[in-house]
Formats: structure tokens, sequence, C-alpha cells
């Protein structure tokens, strides 16, 4: 989400932000925690392994991986958040929403 807000948001900065963050050595190709990894040929091409409870899980971020991992509400979810009968459904919206509005 943090990289949709900035400005030039798109696949290739994030995954460069996440190979800056987490493999800040030159030559380093695994997180210290051992969760990302990611070799030079894969960083050429933003692709990245992310180590899951079921083992290594490999992502491109070239194909759309910011977008799709967008987490905002569908305009349809939010219109019925809005309306809602319950008067603490809407105030607990209202107040998500404007919390979300301040970052």
């Amino acid at each position: 989400d943090d990289e949709l807000k900035l400005p030039g948001a798109c696949d290739k900065n994030f995954a460069g932000r996440m190979f800056k963050q987490l493999l800040p050595e030159k030559n380093q190709i695994e997180s210290n925690n051992g969760c990302f990894s990611a070799t030079r040929f894969q960083k050429s091409r933003s692709i990245f392994c992310v180590r899951h409870f079921a083992g290594n899980v490999q992502y491109s971020a070239e194909t759309g991986f910011v977008e799709k991992n967008r987490d905002e509400i569908p305009v349809t979810a939010k219109s019925l958040f809005q309306t809602a009968p319950s008067q603490l459904i809407r105030t607990i919206f209202k107040a998500v929403e404007n919390k979300d509005k301040a970052i």
C-alpha cells in the first residue's frame, strides 16, 4: 500500500525498494531472517521469493504486482458500509476512512 501512495508508484520501484531494504549488501541473495531472497538474475527481472509456511513462493513484480495487491475496499462495499442500517457500522467505517485519508 505504501508504494501506491508514493509519486511514480510502479512494480519496478516496489521491487527495488524491497531489494534495497531486505538485501542491502551488494551480493546478498537472502535476507537476514531467511524469508526473502532473490538472485542477481531475479533482481534484474524484478523477481523475488518469499518463504511461506509451505515453502518458497516466487513473485514477479513486473506483472501488475502493485496494482493486484492494492488493499482497497471495492466501491460497492464502500457504499454498503456508508449506508448500513447499523449506526455502529457507519461510525466504524467513517473512522477508518478518515484514518486512511490522514495517511
